[in-house]
C-alpha cells in the first residue's frame, strides 16, 4: 500500500480546520499547526500554503488575513491583537515571528504579563520574501516587493516598496527600482 503524499493529508487538515470555522479558499494546504487561537477570525486566500508548526493567534476581535499565493514555512509564529494582512503572493521562509503586540515596558516590578498590551501597526506589502528566523515587530511597514534577510529583526521600521532588509535591528540596506 502506498502512503499519501503529505500535501494530500496537509489538504485534509486544511479542509478539516474550514469545517471547523476558519474561513479559507482553496486550493489551500496547512501542515499540522501547534496551535489556532480564534480560527473564525482568522483567513486564508487561494494557494496558500503553510507547512507543520504554525502558531497562529487573534486577540481583541482581530482579523487576521493571509491572502493569495503565500507560503509560510515552518514553525512560524503570527500574533496580531488589531487587523493584520500578510500581502499575495508572500514566501516567509520558516521560524519566523510576526506580531503587532508588545508587553508594556511601564511597571517593570510586575511579571510580563500582567502589564498591558502596547499595540502598533504592522503592514505587509505583497511579493515579501522573509527569510529564517526573521522577526517582525510592532509598527514595522514593509513595501511590496521586498526581502528581508535572514535572523532580521524588523522593529518600527518604515521601508519604501523594492527595499531590501538585513540586520539587528534591522535597517534598510538599498531600494531597487
Amino acid at each position: 500500500m502506498r502512503i499519501p503524499d503529505r500535501k494530500y493529508l496537509w489538504a485534509l487538515n486544511a479542509i478539516g480546520l474550514r469545517v471547523r470555522g476558519m474561513k479559507m479558499q482553496f486550493p489551500a494546504y496547512v501542515g499540522p499547526t501547534l496551535y489556532i487561537r480564534n480560527r473564525r477570525q482568522i483567513e486564508l486566500g487561494k494557494r496558500v500554503r503553510i507547512w507543520p508548526g504554525l502558531r497562529i493567534e487573534a486577540y481583541n476581535g482581530a482579523k487576521i488575513t493571509i491572502e493569495d499565493d503565500v507560503a509560510i514555512g515552518a514553525f512560524c509564529h503570527i500574533t496580531a491583537a488589531e487587523d493584520l494582512v500578510i500581502g499575495a503572493r508572500s514566501v516567509y521562509a520558516g521560524w519566523n515571528l510576526i506580531t503587532n503586540i508588545n508587553h508594556s515596558l511601564e511597571n517593570l516590578e510586575e511579571h510580563s504579563l500582567d502589564r498591558p498590551w502596547e499595540i502598533s501597526s504592522v503592514r505587509l506589502g505583497e511579493r515579501l520574501f522573509v527569510g529564517q528566523g526573521a522577526k517582525i515587530l510592532p509598527g514595522s511597514t514593509i513595501g511590496s516587493g521586498s526581502a528581508i534577510g535572514a535572523n532580521a529583526v524588523v522593529s518600527r521600521l518604515t521601508a519604501p516598496e523594492n527595499s531590501v532588509i538585513a540586520g539587528v535591528p534591522a535597517r534598510v540596506l538599498r531600494v531597487s527600482s
